[in-house]
Formats: structure tokens, sequence, C-alpha cells
């Protein structure tokens, strides 16, 4: 009967400590709480969270936003075309208006829903995690990749 107390209360010890390491490493991966904005530029923050975190798995939580209601959002947004990144989202997307110096470029598990407005609203939400890297090319250009993880993975 000893036995079998100590078995239950030490396999319901392993539980809790597995239950505690799981929840703090949830709990310690770096979340980006904003959307991305892409045609309105001003991603410099996403830009230095993306930096701090080179080579790491971070929580993106808010939308890849791609509304237009100007003649600016209208010219980047045929700098790639919204309908291109739907059909193929692994687009580098720009993320610093129509200078064409900084990209992200996305490769996910389970493509992201469309939600459209009347208003020009065009976004994909994103709720996932994804491992940083980065890569320059011609010395000029250089992309932000964000690789989707399994949630269960990370």
């Amino acid at each position: 009967m000893k036995r079998l107390l100590w078995g239950m209360l030490g396999a319901s010890l392993l539980l809790a400590i597995g239950y505690f390491i799981q929840n703090n490493l949830n709990n310690s991966t770096p979340e980006y709480q904003q959307n991305i904005s892409i045609t309105y530029p001003d991603n410099g923050e996403l830009i230095t969270f993306l930096e701090r975190h080179i080579g790491e798995v971070v929580k993106l939580s808010g939308a890849i936003d791609m509304s237009l209601s100007n003649e600016l959002s209208y010219e980047i947004s045929d700098s790639f075309g919204i309908d291109n990144f739907i059909a193929d989202p692994s687009l580098p997307l720009p993320i610093d208006g129509l200078q064409g110096d900084v990209f992200l470029q996305f490769d996910f598990i389970q493509l992201p829903q469309i939600k459209h407005g009347g208003t020009g609203v065009v976004q994909f939400p994103l709720n996932g995690y994804f491992r940083v890297t980065k890569a320059h090319y011609n010395e000029q250009i250089l992309i932000y990749n964000l690789t989707e993880i399994a949630q269960d993975a990370h």
C-alpha cells in the first residue's frame, strides 16, 4: 500500500514539474503583439524586436496589415501585389515602404486567412511561433525569414 501511495505521489510530482516547466517555457517566449504594417511602413519596433531575437523562436500576435487608403499605400501594394502574396505567402514583403531594402519572408505551416473590410482593410491575422533568421543579398537587401514552428514544438 505504501509503495502504491509513494508511486502515485511520485507520478503526481512528475506531472506537476512537467506542467511547471512547460508553462514557464511558453511564458518566456518573446512576443510581438502589434500589427506588422506593410502598406503603412513604420516598423522600427518590429525590426528592433527581430534583431534582438535572431536565431530564436518568437511569438507573433497581431496581423500582417496591408490596408489601402492613400496613394502611398497603393504604390507599396503595387510593388509586391497583395494578390501575389495571397497566391504565394512566401513572397518577400517590404517593411520599409518603397525603399525596398528590408523585407519579411514567411514560411507558414498553415496559410493565414485574409480579413477584408469595406474601407480598404486587408489583414492576415497572425498568432503563432516563428524562428527568426536573416539573410543579406547584394549587400543592400536584408530579408528577415520567419519560419512557423508547430505550437507544441517550440
